[in-house]
């Protein structure tokens, strides 16, 4: 057991609690409260050992020796790159594999422990002057592989049926999980940390602590006087100010909660932290009020990369930035492994740095892991880390306990730091497959987009890296995560195996993340001495069957060991968007050539963008927890003016992101104090409100729509006269995705008032909101992606509308 240093105990504890930057974090249980607790200081048994969890076999794998003449021809086709699956087993053999759902098959020992070699290493050793006997029996170890297979079968069973099935079966046994040895610390506080000996980083401790590693803390600054990270920290840091070269000051305690976590030092005094000898770099890259700053922490990612191999980046943006994105890309190419928080927003998007396929993607998890609520989540998340009440270091000397998607961002940057002191020569790719593949599937299911991987486990990725096979890397980085493509598109990634070994990929899509997936196309390759960035194949519109959401698959695998990875890769596909609808009399879109101006595609009626986005320099905007996210956001059109304006219908594209956000959809004003609005509410409520801005508004609730995420929705309202010769009565129709909303027995609904529609002064459109009308109170900007308006002087057939809906991706197609 590795010797735990100790030096004194901190006689008092500060708490308070800690947020991702700039997003104010909340406590899970109170989100408009501080979770502050005392910490009580208490000690530790060293000398306690953790048993096996489970005394029975390991579920999916189990030992097979194959009789000589078989195990030759298998390991010959698995070394040529054949799989295994296309391999001539015996027909006994053939139909257990089948029966149990065989997903692979492979030899256990490389060719140096084969009878040919060892006899060759008897020799050189008697040439030596050893006394060995060079014709001793050898067990044969080049006849035995491990087979995986479905994990819900019986091990012992399949192992018994194998072994008495075949005489090509030499023997065959069930795999038995070892009992490990923990290396828990003697810091006082430790037994108030959940999240060590969850993650069985306390089993890791002992094969690794993070010596030789520098962890540059991408934040506020670092307290270096703090007892449990005095002489943790590099005397060289990076201030926004000062510049390189500067240890600096700390603007707030965020930066100094990170640093404990990631390597809070093992002196007796305190927590534990994931990387006890590895070296923090204070990056100070916020204002004096603690908000980071952009051009500094693309400065500070860039300086931090030549300085630093791990970079934990526990900070957001809202907006796409290609100063960040390039940033981090250049950081990559140095081999820099960053680590970025997904956010804490509840949004299906990953918040900026979070959002770039460089780093690893870290949300938050609880204590039962599960996720923790406000943890962000989607397709672009890689793992999830312990968030939730979690205990560090605050400037001061102090501790305290918080929640957020940092503290999961931390706690996978120290487990980088172990795992790059067990394999310092491997690259970012090879890393990350350490982490994904040591995660433990909390959800169950394989990757999903709740928490990615699963929950990062310490001790399983360092048994990998111990291991030293290096999993095949697979990492889709082009079309980027979220991309919109139309027409033919390249599709590039990581995709490499080790160095000599020969390889194999598949890329694939499919509608739905847990398939069926469709080939797209495959490739074979040698390992090499540099990561394999190669291009995997081309997808165009025609690769799917229509506009929409789809999933692309990399799947990566060594075909010397049978060792597979998988990466996935959300992408919007467009058709050249919907088709112009008859009677369509304007169309307000995005261009990014005339931004901020709503260019009306059809006439020359343009109207103007109001709110703090930019287009991304692929051509679109997007913020990263949703274009028009918790803010005033909005596109205003100028209304146009048909002879019986009544009759119109308004479209627009929807994509929900937040579930519990509520926002105005669209809205028309006849005047500066009076026309209609259709909106949703927190509990996913359609409705429509005349009158607005006025203290007779009449809000009608339509239905409980139940937006989804990750896709679009085609919303419309229709306005109609009843009587041909009369403005008043007016019929309202309202449509989702082409289908007329029916609420009771009624499919519309009618207005009597001309009051509700009075005659028009300056009529405009409004996409979004950001102001309080009719129903909403508060701040009642859509949390979602809003940014196309159709509008058409006669009123629109149902068919039309559905054909609307269904013909484009929605949104604006660059």
């Amino acid at each position: 057991m590795r010797t735990l240093r100790s030096r004194f105990l901190l006689p008092s504890v500060v708490a308070c609690f800690f947020p991702i930057l700039p997003i104010a974090c909340q406590s899970a249980d109170d989100s408009n409260s501080d979770d502050l607790k005392e910490i009580s200081p208490q000690g530790w048994d060293e000398t306690q050992e953790v048993d096996s969890k489970d005394d029975g076999p390991i579920a999916g794998r189990i030992i097979v020796k194959f009789a000589p003449s078989l195990a030759s021809d298998l390991r010959k086709h698995l070394a040529g790159g054949g799989d295994f699956s296309r391999f001539s087993f015996p027909e006994q053999l053939a139909q257990l594999n089948s029966k149990y759902s065989v997903a692979a098959v492979r030899p256990v020992f490389r060719d140096h422990a084969s009878d040919d070699a060892i006899r060759e290493q008897i020799a050189q050793r008697i040439a030596q002057g050893r006394a060995l006997d060079p014709n001793v029996e050898l067990p044969h170890l080049q006849d035995i592989f491990e087979i995986s297979f479905d994990p819900t079968a019986p091990s012992t069973r399949l192992a018994l049926e194998y072994t008495l099935t075949s005489a090509d079966v030499i023997a065959a046994e069930p795999l038995f999980p070892g009992v490990q040895t923990s290396c828990p610390p003697s810091e006082p506080l430790y037994g108030s940390q959940w999240a060590p000996p969850r993650i069985e980083a306390d089993i890791a401790w002992c094969s690794a602590t993070g010596a030789g590693q520098s962890v540059a803390v991408i934040d506020t600054g670092i307290d270096n006087t703090h007892p449990d990270l005095a002489g943790q920290v590099d005397n060289n840091g990076f201030d926004c100010v000062g510049g390189p070269g500067v240890l600096p000051s700390f603007n707030g305690a965020h930066g100094t909660e990170m640093a404990g976590i990631i390597g809070a030092d093992f002196n007796g005094v305190g927590m534990a932290g994931m990387a006890p000898d590895a070296t923090l770099v204070s990056v100070n890259v916020t204002d004096p009020l603690g908000i980071p700053d952009p051009t500094c922490t693309a400065s500070g990612i860039q300086w931090a990369s030549s300085y630093s191999g791990i970079l934990n980046i526990s900070l957001a943006f809202r907006a796409t930035s290609f100063l960040i994105e390039d940033a981090i890309a250049a950081a990559h190419a140095l081999d820099a492994y960053m680590v970025a928080s997904s956010g804490n927003d509840t949004s299906i998007f990953a918040a900026n740095p979070g959002y770039t396929e460089w780093v690893t993607t870290v949300g938050a998890s609880t204590s039962a892991d599960t996720l923790w609520p406000m943890s962000n989540t989607g397709s672009k998340i890689d793992v999830v880390g312990p968030g939730d009440n979690i205990l560090s270091t605050t400037p001061g000397g102090g501790y305290v306990s918080g929640s957020g998607t940092s503290a999961g961002t931390a706690h996978v940057s120290g487990l980088v730091a172990l795992l790059r002191e067990v394999q310092p020569t491997w690259n970012v790719e090879q890393i990350r497959q350490a982490v994904r593949q040591g995660a433990d599937d909390a959800n169950g299911g394989g990757f999903d987009t709740s928490m990615g991987h699963g929950r990062i486990n310490a001790n399983k990725s360092v048994q990998i890296a111990q291991s030293g096979i290096p999993r095949p890397t697979a990492n889709i980085i082009a079309p980027k995560f979220d991309k919109r493509i139309k027409g033919k598109t390249q599709v590039y990634g990581f995709s490499d195996v080790d160095t000599g070994a020969s390889g194999n990929y598949t890329l694939d899509w499919s509608s739905s993340l847990s398939g069926p997936y469709t080939a797209v196309s495959s490739g074979s390759f040698t390992g090499g001495s540099v990561p394999g960035n190669r291009l995997l194949g081309t997808v165009s519109n025609s690769t799917f069957p229509s506009s929409g959401r789809y999933f692309l698959k990399l799947t990566s695998r060594d075909n010397t060991n049978g060792l597979t990875s998988v990466d996935y890769n959300e992408i919007e596909v467009c058709g050249g968007c919907a088709p112009k609808p008859a009677g369509m009399i304007a169309w307000w879109k995005f261009d990014v050539s005339t931004w901020p101006t709503a260019v009306d595609s059809v006439g020359s009626n343009h109207g103007s963008y109001t709110g703090h986005a930019v287009p991304g320099y692929e051509g679109y905007v997007r913020d990263a927890a949703g274009f028009f996210a918790r803010s005033n956001d909005a596109v205003h059109a100028p209304a146009v003016s048909p002879p019986n304006f009544y009759e119109m219908t308004a479209e627009a594209w929807v994509r929900r992101q937040n579930p519990v956000s509520q926002g105005i959809i669209a809205s028309y004003r006849a005047t500066p104090t009076r026309g209609w609005e259709l909106g949703i509410t927190s509990g996913d409520t359609l409705y429509f409100s005349t009158n607005i801005m006025t203290s007779s508004v009449v809000t009608h609730a339509i239905t409980t729509a139940q937006f989804d995420d990750f896709r679009y929705h085609h919303v419309a309202v229709v306005v109609r006269r009843v009587n041909p010769n009369a403005l008043v009565p007016l019929e309202i129709v309202f449509y989702v995705d082409g289908a007329p909303l029916c609420w009771g027995s009624y499919c519309a609904t009618q207005f009597s008032p001309s009051a509700n529609f009075p005659t028009p002064s300056s009529p405009e459109y409004v996409l979004g909101g950001g102001t309080s009308l009719g129903f909403l109170t508060g701040n009642a900007a859509f949390d979602g992606n809003l940014d196309e308006i159709q509008v058409f002087n006669t009123a629109v057939s149902a068919s039309a509308i559905a054909a609307t809906a269904g013909a484009g991706c929605g949104g604006t197609c660059n």
